[in-house]
């Protein structure tokens, strides 16, 4: 065979084994990196979700609180006690919402 025969092989070769590489092991690993990307995305989503649910649930703790350090110090300890009673009632009907079963707050658990 001559020289341009062997080149022309050659390069045929590579060219193949190139194509196959692509074919076979890089477009399913990039594939799979994109499956995996959003998979992240979403958990992060859901992360800020639940991030956004305990700012709010501090902010109205620290409106609680107030009110009830205020009813003391004005010497109703029974409103204050009234008050105290209708959160935690409230916070019990609430506990679904804290952790549902399904939702955000057990994605986010398991991240851990």
């Amino acid at each position: 065979m001559s020289n341009w025969a062997n080149l022309l092989l050659t390069a045929l070769f590579y060219s193949a084994a190139i194509y196959l590489e692509w074919r076979f092991l890089r477009r399913p690993f990039r594939m799979l990196l994109t499956v995996q990307i959003s998979a992240l995305k979403e958990k992060l989503q859901t992360v800020q979700e639940v991030e956004e649910d305990i700012k709010i649930q501090r902010h109205d703790l620290r409106h609680r609180l107030q009110t009830v350090t205020e009813l003391v110090a004005r010497g109703d300890t029974e409103s204050a006690l009234k008050f105290l009673d209708a959160a935690q009632k409230h916070l019990d009907e609430q506990k679904s919402l804290l952790v549902p079963p399904s939702g955000a707050g057990r994605r986010v658990f398991r991240l851990f």
